[in-house]
């Protein structure tokens, strides 16, 4: 399927649909809500936090987005392609919480394919109970920077 063909099916598919495959897609990048979203979407995700429902119209959109985006970006085009094949396999029935965590998938999905990576630190901590069983907790932070191109579009989508 060329791009312009794999657009073109995910420009056809309905609000469940699209909101399946971006959170589908947000999964398999590794996007989980913990990490935060771009401090750019923070206005927009307020919004949603404070009347889901009401944001609904704008989270399909910013998940449409996010799935063209990265349905244009050569490392994730296969990847896009598969997912929007296998949608609507499960059925999926959004609540609230599950806009809200769609937004922000979106968000993330937008934040790393918009740009390459900028840092990424980790930190490893091991602690030792009185017990003598140790954890281990290994945190990964990565920051990616914009694509002029895809900035831009992106800077038109949360009006910043």
């Amino acid at each position: 399927m060329t791009q312009q063909e794999l657009i073109a099916a995910i420009e056809d598919l309905n609000r469940e649909e699209v909101m399946e495959a971006a959170k589908a897609l947000g999964e398999s990048l590794g996007i989980e809500e913990e990490d935060g979203a771009p401090e750019a979407a923070a206005g927009f995700l307020e919004e949603v936090r404070q009347n889901e429902y009401a944001a609904l119209a704008d989270v399909e959109d910013i998940a449409r987005a996010a799935l063209v985006l990265a349905a244009l970006d050569p490392q994730h085009t296969e990847e896009v392609e598969q997912i929007v094949a296998r949608v609507g396999e499960k059925n999926f029935i959004f609540g609230g919480l599950e806009i809200l965590a769609v937004g922000i998938a979106a968000a993330l999905v937008i934040e790393r394919v918009k740009g390459g990576k900028e840092s990424a630190e980790s930190e490893t901590v091991i602690t030792e109970s009185p017990d003598g069983s140790k954890q281990i907790v290994h945190k990964v932070r990565t920051v990616y920077r914009p694509n002029e191109k895809i900035g831009k579009i992106v800077s038109a989508l949360f009006g910043g």
